[in-house]
């Protein structure tokens, strides 16, 4: 940890800026996060050292940033990595950058840049490492070739020899072998088997086999060589692709690579809320003697959309695995945010305390979480409901754009306000749901703009855009599963409709004296509808729901 006595850190705030105005200093900001190793080799080798730090503060207003307590700052000012080190001017634009630097390259730069920000000589370079491209403007693609798309760019940077995409270091990407598999499913073609089947079985390499847990990134091609970091997004993810999966493969050890990664999310980063991360302690992960060591610290900080994130997770992964526990933890985990994080009016807070609020990730991942709640049939189902519509009726109210969505309300420094790619996927998933829920037409023009606006770009994030072309495969393919006397009759039918792997459904569990029921011109008695695309089926088991869901949701590829 930085010693405060050292380095006169200031917090993000407008008070920062004027002191940097009327002092006429740079600012130097400094992005890091709890679980992030190189951050801590920064602190070490660089805010630590005593001559740094004078020269810090006396030429700088530094200013710390937390990445996971604000993304919004992490959003515009990432380097590309953790460490940020981010030089600015009074006005919150960008002298230079980097991530990580090493300590006679960064003392020769923060004199350098004091300098030449004295002289009023400023220029916009890289410290070290790859220069920043600015990308132009793309022009806008077709809706209807997304999907395609990016499954040839999967294809192409598919590692065929240890799975995964590109060469070292290598991320899981769990959105793009969800793709694959939903390729495989609907073509029957091998080559998307051999994407997910190999790539899962790559990444079981940075599963810890002593603790649990996967780990965040393999160093080298061969999923080998982890960085120590356990991050709840990376686990949760995970936890239900490998529970996908299993229920895709019926491959077992799929199953016990979930079952471990739900193990270790319970007993280290679950307490009636989701934990943030655990730390990247080498020392402990490479001991052959763990038992004796203390264990890595953990972030006990509950935010708002990797609690929704990992609700989703672990209700998906109870109908695959058949644990109905992950589903209460789900639930316990929404009763306590929608109390402590949420506002009258939807509004989300990042995290209970001094925090954001109001950011497009929070609103998205909360309010899916609730949908999800509400699909499968949970006992609070109706308050779950009722949430989301607060949640994504406040977020439609104060982040709509021209077509995508912003992800904030703007920084206090500057009015500039982003529209992140992933974020506007995760929303219009949401508002999809809700569209069929309520039956809302409206909302599938929001979310068609939305997700239109990318439809150029989207191709520059490579294997990781797979979240946004199944938002797109959603918004072309959506349907509903509307089941009444959910508590009776049709309750085995829910089950079979939850298992059922098919991103574009909504499930609509009704009890026969639901108002819902009457609204839709159902008649009270059990049945099982399935809509969409302007036809109306019924369906009266398990292998007639599927060929009903195949029938209403294709992927056609070239």
């Amino acid at each position: 940890m930085v010693d405060p006595k050292m380095i006169q850190w200031r917090r993000w705030e407008r008070q920062a800026f004027e002191e940097s105005r009327q002092s006429r200093k740079p600012i130097l900001l400094s992005i890091s996060a709890t679980w992030c190793h190189w951050c801590h080799q920064m602190d070490k080798d660089n805010y630590e050292d005593p001559e740094t730090a004078a020269l810090i503060n006396e030429r700088y207003i530094p200013v710390r940033v937390d990445a996971d307590r604000r993304p919004d700052v992490n959003e515009r000012y990432n380097q590309g990595g953790w460490p940020s080190t981010v030089f600015l001017d009074t006005q919150g634009e960008v002298i230079t950058g980097a991530t990580y630097v090493p300590p006679a390259t960064f003392r020769n730069a923060l004199r350098q840049v004091s300098q030449e920000f004295s002289s009023g000589i400023v220029r916009a370079e890289q410290i070290s490492g790859p220069e920043t491209r600015v990308e132009e403007a793309k022009p806008e693609g077709k809706l209807e070739d997304v999907v395609a798309r990016e499954l040839s760019i999967i294809s192409r940077s598919f590692d065929d020899m240890f799975g995964g995409f590109g060469n070292a270091p290598k991320f899981p990407a769990p959105d793009a072998v969800e793709l694959a598999l939903l390729a495989w499913r609907k073509t029957g073609k091998t080559e998307y088997e051999l994407v997910a089947r190999k790539t899962l079985d790559g990444m079981i390499n940075i599963f810890d086999k002593e603790d649990g847990g996967f780990f965040r990134y393999a160093t080298r091609r061969e999923w080998v060589a982890p960085h120590y970091e356990k991050l709840l997004e990376t686990n949760a993810q995970l936890l239900r692709l490998y529970s996908l999966a299993f229920s895709v493969t019926e491959n077992r050890e799929y199953e016990e690579t979930a079952k471990g990664t739900a193990r270790f999310i319970e007993d280290w980063l679950f307490d009636k809320q989701f934990w943030a991360s655990m730390d990247a302690d080498e020392e402990y992960y490479q001991s052959d003697d763990r038992e004796r060591m203390p264990p890595p610290s953990v972030d006990k900080v509950a935010f708002a959309d990797l609690n929704g994130i990992a609700a989703c997770c672990f209700l998906d992964a109870s109908v695959w695995l058949g644990n109905s526990q992950l589903e209460r933890h789900a639930y316990t985990t929404l009763d306590n945010c929608l109390q402590s994080l949420v506002s009258s009016d939807g509004k989300v807070a990042h995290f209970s305390g001094e925090s954001p609020s109001g950011m497009l990730a929070d609103q998205a991942w909360l309010s899916l979480a609730c949908l999800r709640a509400f699909e499968q049939n949970a006992p609070q189902k109706t308050l779950y409901l009722n949430s989301a519509r607060r949640i994504i009726g406040w977020a439609l109210a104060n982040l709509s754009g021209d077509r995508a969505f912003y992800g904030d309300l703007g920084l206090e420094i500057s009015g500039e306000r982003t529209k992140p790619m992933d974020d506007n996927a995760a929303f219009c998933n949401a508002l999809l749901k809700l569209a069929h829920i309520d039956g809302r037409e409206e909302l599938v023009g929001k979310a068609e703009n939305a997700l239109r606006e990318f439809s150029g770009s989207f191709t520059l994030y490579g294997p990781h855009a797979a979240s946004y072309a199944l938002a797109v495969y959603q918004l072309r393919n959506s349907f509903d599963v509307t089941l009444v006397d959910v508590g009776g009759q049709e309750k085995s039918l829910l089950r079979e409709a939850l298992r059922l792997f098919e991103p574009a459904k909504t499930i609509v569990p009704l009890n026969m004296k639901d108002d819902m029921v009457a609204a839709r011109g159902y008649p009270q008695k059990a049945a099982c509808y399935v809509c969409g695309s302007g036809l109306c089926l019924t369906a009266g088991d398990g292998p007639e729901l599927q060929q009903h869901a195949a029938k209403l949701a294709k992927l056609d590829l070239p």
